[in-house]
Parts: structure tokens; C-alpha cells; sequence
């Protein structure tokens, strides 16, 4: 439970960076978002089968 805590939480940072990141760069807002949101989806996912695979490995 806490492990997925700190990857939502680690997902919105790397949101802020990525939205900070790109906007130094001059992009659309769209462009900026988009992938704000595509990074953090993608964090989410990855805590998501890191979790299913601990869960796994307990099971067995």
C-alpha cells in the first residue's frame, strides 16, 4: 500500500518536473500536458506490475 502511495506521489512530481521541463522548452500547452499525463500514467503502470509481481512471488 505504501509503495503504491509513493509512486502516485512520485508520478506527480515527475508531472511538475515534466510541465516545468517542457515549458522552459517553449512547447504548446497541449504538447505539455500530454505528456505530463503520459509520464505519470506510465509511473502509475509501472508500481502497478511491480505490485502484481510482489503479489505473485508471495502467492507461490
Amino acid at each position: 500500500m505504501i509503495k503504491n502511495l509513493l509512486a502516485f506521489i512520485a508520478s506527480i512530481i515527475f508531472s511538475f518536473g515534466t510541465v516545468i521541463l517542457i515549458k522552459k522548452l517553449n512547447l504548446p500547452p497541449f504538447t505539455t500536458f500530454s505528456v505530463a499525463i503520459c509520464a505519470s500514467h506510465l509511473l502509475m503502470m509501472i508500481a502497478m506490475i511491480q505490485h502484481f509481481i510482489f503479489r505473485f512471488n508471495k502467492d507461490k
